[in-house]
């Protein structure tokens, strides 16, 4: 599984955590890491399937429950800021 955190504006995201639970029979299977410079994540041993992705850093809007297919493409996620009232 491969992915890319970006902002609005296609910018990678540094530093966002991301959390992987697999939908799978059996106990919840989990994941955590960390994007790079590029904005990217990366996990080899990701089972075959669908996962859930929570997505988050400081002062973006998270996602969470995001699913995704696990294959070869490099999926990409994008955080917003959050609103302000």
């Amino acid at each position: 599984l491969k992915g890319r955190v970006v902002d609005k504006d296609d910018q990678p995201i540094e530093g966002a955590s991301v959390s992987l639970v697999s939908d799978y029979n059996g106990p919840p299977l989990t994941f955590k890491a960390t994007t790079d410079a590029e904005g990217r994540f990366s996990w080899g041993a990701a089972p075959p399937g669908e996962v859930k992705l929570d997505i988050s850093k400081t002062g973006y809007a998270s996602l969470q429950h995001q699913r995704v297919a696990v294959g070869t493409a490099e999926h990409t996620f994008v955080l917003g800021r959050p609103l302000k009232i």
